[in-house]
């Protein structure tokens, strides 16, 4: 019996898991936090040297990336990883 049929596993067609739904949340969540965090911060935004800002940046694009990679959306069906994030489940 085969795994994959062209090209789609049974984990892909049956969707996300209750801990890949959780996952999404959370990283939702934490990013929002972190974004507050900043905003309310931004009148020391001038002492923050580069590399910090870098550090946010690539850390809020993976926090933003999360969702759609660990299961994905309504709109997705769960297949985004692969388009957006270059790997396969």
């Amino acid at each position: 019996m085969h795994d994959t049929v062209k090209g789609v596993t049974a984990q892909q067609l049956k969707g996300p898991d209750r801990l890949e739904r959780m996952l999404g949340l959370l990283s939702l969540v934490m990013l929002a936090v972190i974004l507050v965090a900043v905003m309310r911060g931004r009148a020391e935004w001038a002492q923050i040297p580069g590399i910090v800002w870098l550090h946010l940046a690539t850390m809020l694009t993976a926090l933003a990336l999360t969702p759609m990679c660990s299961g994905g959306g309504a709109a997705t069906g769960g297949t985004a990883c692969s388009a957006t994030c270059g790997a396969g489940r």
